[in-house]
């Protein structure tokens, strides 16, 4: 079981900071939404560590072919070479581009916690737009969240509003 006190103290840090945050349903993680993307922080053990692992789906539903994985690949792994911080990979099984960051918990600074964050959303929020159109395919993270959003509110619900 993930250390509890470092998932109190990340909804603290991120209340103290200000940031917008949506719990889960059990308060095991959180999502950081921004721009048309976002970041959900979750608490994982690592041996007598914790981790605060970072996650931003910066593409979703890429249709898959031989000529575009091959694509995704080679920008990648340019992307990967460039940045200092953050890794990118593509999901083959599940379809996605994600971009993440892992932090140490046991000792975790809120400026730590901030500048990843920071990192992440502002990655995730200028890559995907620019990675769609190179491979010609996937939806942002804030579109699949839209969707997802109104199919659960039926036909009845209503508009979705975003504010």
């Amino acid at each position: 079981m993930a250390d509890r006190r470092v998932l109190e103290q990340v909804f603290g840090i991120l209340g103290m900071e200000g940031v917008a945050f949506s719990p889960n349903a059990d308060k095991t993680s959180m999502l950081v939404p921004y721009g048309s993307s976002g970041v959900y922080i979750s608490i994982r053990d690592w041996g007598e560590s914790t981790i605060v692992y970072l996650r931003a789906t910066v593409l979703g539903e890429i249709e898959r072919s031989d000529e575009r994985t091959q694509t995704i690949f080679g920008i990648l792994n340019e992307a990967n070479k460039k940045s200092s911080f953050g890794k990118l990979y593509y999901d083959t099984e599940e379809s996605q581009i994600i971009l993440e960051y892992d932090l140490l918990g046991d000792h975790l600074d809120g400026s730590e916690l901030m500048n990843a964050l920071r990192v992440l959303t502002t990655m995730a929020d200028e890559l995907d737009e620019r990675l769609s159109t190179e491979i010609g395919s996937g939806m942002k993270s804030k579109d699949l969240w839209d969707r997802e959003t109104a199919a659960s509110q039926g036909p009845d619900a209503g508009p979705v509003v975003n504010a």
